[in-house]
């Protein structure tokens, strides 16, 4: 029986540079300066062997199929999938093919990751995570801010050739990122990933860090114009404010809610004009 024991014992470890490379593949493909990368076969090959290698030692070693009671329901889509390819493999298989990968990598390396930790661990490697994805995000927010300021506008081809439009231009802030909606979603989800860490925070210098960073995020999220951003961050808004609600503060919560509404709404017209 083949041991795994150095793999077992560096599992954290393991599994935490193969998270932050993937996120740092992603986010290279969002920011186009840095598309390259994420074109690149080195990188990407030796992402997508690392995810396979762990999704291989996930079903071999952790038997990660009869722990996880839904992961039968995405093997049988896998499947599925496999037999779907081989159905149309006349039609062309490369992009089946790539499918079945990007799948392999999400059912057997990526879901299982946080089961087999512990939660102290889990929790750890999502912060992580989070932090990567702040840092890449409020960097590019914060260039693309410059060259709204700057009123830099431009097109550039990407690397699959395609003419995209960046910085600010056609009245809408672009910045260096291949699409301003992807980036202001993802900048959306930093504001409040970044909210729930400057409650936690004790430290002064860190809650002045986490601040700016919000500022700097949801004035992109603004000048981005990127409806479905404001949407979901109307809908964050209210969600997070009627989980908090209970017996006697409802009126006053629900006044509040009205007065973030309108200032959120009057503050993304005035700076969209």
């Amino acid at each position: 029986m083949i041991r795994f024991d150095w793999i077992e014992k560096h599992y954290y470890q393991i599994n935490t540079c193969f998270l932050l490379a993937l996120i740092m593949y992603c986010m290279a493909g969002l920011i186009v300066p840095l598309q390259f990368l994420s074109a690149h076969p080195l990188v990407y090959g030796t992402i997508t062997l690392m995810g396979c290698l762990l999704g291989l030692y996930n079903l071999l070693s952790k038997k990660v199929h009869l722990k996880l009671s839904l992961l039968p329901w995405l093997v049988a889509f896998f499947l599925l999938n496999i037999v779907t390819s081989l159905l149309v493999v006349n039609f062309g298989y490369m992009a089946n093919f790539k499918n079945m990968v990007i799948f392999f990598l999400y059912f057997f390396a990526i879901y299982p990751i946080f089961i087999n930790l512990g939660q102290g661990q889990a929790k750890r490697l999502l912060s992580n995570m989070f932090w990567l994805v702040v840092i890449v995000n409020t960097i590019g927010d914060l260039i693309s801010i410059g060259q709204f300021v700057a009123l830099i506008g431009y097109h550039v081809s990407d690397y699959k050739g395609l003419i995209i439009r960046q910085g600010f231009i056609e009245s809408r802030l672009f910045g260096i990122l291949a699409s301003p909606n992807y980036l202001a979603i993802i900048s959306l989800l930093v504001v409040l990933f970044l909210l729930s860490q400057w409650r936690k925070s004790q430290v002064t210098w860190m809650k002045v860090v986490i601040v700016s960073s919000i500022v700097i995020n949801f004035v992109y999220i603004v000048l981005s114009g990127s409806r479905t951003a404001l949407l979901c961050l109307l809908a964050a808004t209210l969600i997070y404010s009627m989980v908090n609600i209970s017996g006697w503060q409802l009126k006053k919560r629900f006044l509040t809610i009205c007065v973030v509404f309108a200032a959120i709404g009057v503050g993304s017209t005035v700076l969209t004009q």
